[in-house]
């Protein structure tokens, strides 16, 4: 009986056929893998790095539409703030910032929108100067070149730092009241179009109108929306 069961067992290892007992053990911690993998991707459980869902609608900054930012920069809004100081005595300012977050919610990219009777800004490009100010310092790293806006009285330029004015660069346009619109675009991470020259060109012209009546208007605090909260300074 003994030499049976030896060959018995020495048979299983042969065939494929497990004893009882460890065929019950191996059953045991499949339902237990069964039942934690379940638990692990259950329904009911969300994505901790879930993508940002970018805004829709025709209202950003009270100028601009979600889908004409996309289709003139290739670039998601998910956040934008606003401002306007001026009748309170100091120089006037209309200033507009639309935020791209990436994964985690944290702010990734720009685009600044500025209204301005300043001549020299804060840019992606550093500190630029108006092409039109002959007093302002020389800066050989800078390229400037002359862009029209079909249909609109003033001057433009496009101006950057790289091997290609055009490739990363900033938009001027310059009224014929004296003030300037100041456009920039910083992606970060966020994949680019290899030029934002016509695409900033693009922007301009639908907001180029718009900007100036909003701008005469009454002190606006930098509200940031969809937080709809109001803060008492931003860095731009």
């Amino acid at each position: 009986m003994k030499l049976i069961s030896f060959f018995s067992k020495f048979d299983d290892c042969f065939t494929g056929r497990e004893p009882v007992w460890r065929a019950g053990l191996i059953a045991g911690v499949l339902i237990c893998l069964s039942i934690s993998s379940c638990a692990a991707v259950s329904p009911n459980s969300t994505a901790s790095n879930s993508s940002p869902t970018p805004l829709e609608g025709n209202n950003l900054c009270d100028v601009v539409s979600s889908e004409t930012v996309m289709n003139a920069l290739k670039f998601p809004v998910h956040r934008y703030g606003y401002a306007h100081w001026g009748n309170s005595g100091s120089s006037d300012r209309w200033l507009c910032n639309l935020t791209s977050l990436n994964d985690r919610g944290l702010d990734e990219g720009r685009i600044s929108i500025e209204y301005t009777a300043n001549d020299t800004w804060k840019t992606i490009a550093g500190r630029v100067w108006s092409p039109l100010n002959t007093s302002a310092p020389g800066d050989e790293t800078l390229k400037v070149e002359s862009v029209a806006l079909p249909g609109h009285e003033g001057q433009g330029w496009i101006i950057g730092r790289a091997e290609k004015a055009e490739d990363y660069g900033t938009f001027v346009w310059h009224y014929p009241s004296g003030y300037y619109l100041v456009i920039w675009v910083a992606y970060g991470d966020i994949p680019a179009p290899a030029s934002t020259s016509q695409g900033l060109q693009d922007l301009a012209v639908t907001i180029v109108d718009k900007i100036p009546p909003i701008a005469a208007g009454p002190d606006i605090p930098y509200t940031v929306y969809p937080e709809n909260k109001t803060t008492a300074a931003v860095d731009n």
